[in-house]
C-alpha cells in the first residue's frame, strides 16, 4: 500500500509542475532554454548537502554523474521545446511513457537488466498509449513533438541509467551532488553564446 500511496503523491507533483510549466510557457517571453538554463542553476543548492554524507568516490564515476546531469539537462530542453509546441497533455505522458522504454534498453546493455514477460507487456502498453497521445496532437505539428519527445525520453532514459551506477557506486548526497554539478556546469555553458544570454537575461 505504502508503494500506491508514493505513486499516486509522485503523479499529483508530475502534474502540479506540468501546470506551472504550460503556464509560464505561456507567458510571451518564455524561452526554453532559459527556463532548463535556471533550472540547471538551481543544482548548486545541492552544496548544502555536502556536510551531511560527501565523501570520496573514483574519478569514473564521478565522470558518469556528470555525463548524467548533462544528460538530464539536454532532456529538459527538449522537453520544454515540446511543451512550447504541443500541449502538456500530449507531451508529458508521451515522455513519460517513452522513457522507462529508453531507460530498460540502456540498462539491458549497460547493466545487463532485463524484465518479464508481465512487466514486458506493461512497457508495450507504454508504448501504445505514448503512440495515440503522439497521433492525437495537431497534425501539423506532429512531426516536431515527436521529434521534440522522442529525443527528450533518450537523453532522460541514458541519464536514469548512468545516475543508477553512480548511486550503486556512492551513497545518495554524493551521486545527487556530481549529478547536479553535471547539470550546472552543462547551463554555464549557454553563457557562452551571445543569444543565450540575452534570453536568459530577457526571463527574469
Amino acid at each position: 500500500m505504502t508503494w500506491f500511496l508514493i505513486a499516486i503523491l509522485a503523479q499529483v507533483i508530475l502534474g502540479t509542475s506540468a501546470v506551472l510549466d504550460k503556464f509560464l510557457i505561456d507567458r510571451r517571453f518564455f524561452n526554453p532554454l532559459a527556463y532548463t538554463f535556471w533550472l540547471g542553476i538551481l543544482g548548486i543548492f545541492a552544496a548544502v548537502l555536502l556536510p551531511f554524507g560527501f565523501q570520496d568516490v573514483p574519478l569514473d564515476i564521478i565522470t558518469l554523474a556528470i555525463l548524467a546531469g548533462v544528460f538530464f539537462i539536454l532532456a529538459m530542453i527538449f522537453l520544454f521545446f515540446g511543451l512550447d509546441k504541443s500541449d502538456a497533455s500530449h507531451v508529458l505522458p508521451a515522455v513519460g511513457g517513452l522513457s522507462p522504454i529508453f531507460t530498460l534498453i540502456f540498462g539491458y546493455f549497460f547493466l545487463n537488466i532485463w524484465l518479464g514477460a508481465g512487466e514486458l507487456s506493461a512497457f508495450f502498453a507504454l508504448i501504445i498509449s505514448s503512440l495515440v497521445l503522439f497521433l492525437t496532437d495537431k497534425k501539423d505539428s506532429r512531426k516536431i513533438s515527436f521529434f521534440l519527445i522522442l529525443t527528450s525520453s533518450v537523453f532522460l532514459g541514458a541519464s536514469n541509467v548512468l545516475s543508477k551506477i553512480v548511486f550503486e557506486n556512492s551513497n545518495f548526497i554524493t551521486g545527487f551532488f556530481w549529478i547536479k554539478t553535471g547539470g550546472l556546469i552543462f547551463s554555464l555553458m549557454f553563457l557562452l553564446f551571445k543569444k543565450y544570454r540575452k534570453d536568459i537575461i530577457l526571463s527574469l
